[in-house]
């Protein structure tokens, strides 16, 4: 199952090729991939038209800019590993600054922007005055407090 991060990135489909490229080396590292073997994940994922030397030059600092579909499935393909994957970044402060960006061309807002504070007076107020909240409704505010960062030991 996709994550939520892996959703926006795929619904945004925005290739950034200043950043992007270096990402998707790392996902497909990480991944233990060759280039071959993200062209196969492509090609199952109906992007029938990338090969490897394709891909190769969307790697490449500056490279190429996939089309908007093959982009959106890339920047999934980043977003599956690239929140798991901190061993490769050389400050945390670079995790969180690449999140933000991501937020911000997902949702048009800065991190906590007017959209995420608007969820999070929702759900505070949903949990203060509304009914008991459903295995549906707790699945999704795990889903959204994740996108957003916040505390763990807030869920409870």
């Amino acid at each position: 199952m996709a994550s939520s991060l892996a959703i926006m990135a795929v619904s945004t489909g925005r290739w950034d090729k200043r950043h992007d490229g270096e990402r998707l080396k790392r996902a497909r590292e990480f991944r233990d991939h060759t280039q071959e073997d993200c062209v196969v994940w492509l090609h199952e994922r109906g992007a029938h038209g990338v090969d490897q030397a394709a891909l190769s030059k969307y790697e490449m600092p500056n490279g190429r800019t996939p089309r908007r579909p093959t982009a959106s499935l890339l920047l999934a393909y980043i977003a599956e590993v690239e929140p798991n994957d901190t061993s490769t970044r050389a400050d945390p402060g670079q995790e969180s600054e690449e999140f933000e960006r991501v937020v911000r061309q997902a949702t048009g807002d800065p991190l906590l922007g007017p959209r995420q504070g608007e969820f999070v007076d929702a759900i505070t107020y949903r949990l203060r005055h509304g009914p008991p909240m459903s295995p549906d409704d707790t699945l999704a505010r795990s889903d959204q407090m994740r996108i957003l960062r916040l505390n763990r030991s807030a869920e409870s």
